[in-house]
């Protein structure tokens, strides 16, 4: 079985309950079959470490397409959120069961700050990203923890426009 190393995100050492996010890494890459069963043999840890830390970052993988990220997320064995389910009128293309693109703008067009479910009134309980092609503006990627800039928001502007269903 496939063992990953886990640290901080630029390789640091992880302190309980503060590092955001967490680096799963693989010193080579394991290749479709063995990233699908090292994720069924991990998924408890994996609920764990997501409670803890907010968000995971799985590196050198070696799941070289759509199809390879899909059976990777199959092996963790939890529901399916299709993006017909989630109401969204984002344009996206679904390339698997589970994998559909999140963006359909040119390449030379820059992405700002956004939620990545803002538009969609119903979501799942975890999302996976996967990045194929990297931009120049794309190293620069960062996380946000999205309740600690909710928590930094004056009171009067913590106003939702409309009720979020969440989906587990």
């Amino acid at each position: 079985m496939a063992d990953l190393q886990i640290t901080g995100l630029n390789g640091g050492p992880v302190e309980e309950h503060s590092t955001f996010p967490l680096l799963y890494s693989a010193a080579a890459p394991l290749g479709s079959r063995a990233a699908q069963n090292w994720a069924a043999s991990a998924r408890q840890s994996v609920v764990a470490q997501l409670s803890r830390h907010g968000a995971l970052v799985f590196r050198g993988l070696g799941l070289a397409d759509d199809t390879a990220f899909d059976a990777f997320i199959a092996g963790f064995d939890w529901p399916n959120f299709t993006y017909a389910e989630s109401l969204s009128n984002a344009v996206r293309r679904n390339r698997t069961e589970r994998v559909f693109t999140a963006n359909e703008a040119p390449s030379d067009v820059s992405i700002f700050l956004h939620h990545e479910m803002a538009q969609t009134p119903m979501y799942p309980s975890r999302l996976f990203f996967s990045v194929s092609s990297l931009r120049k503006a794309a190293a620069q990627r960062r996380f946000v923890a999205l309740i600690g800039c909710y928590n930094n928001l004056p009171q009067k502007r913590r106003i939702l426009s409309m009720p979020v269903l969440p989906r587990v």
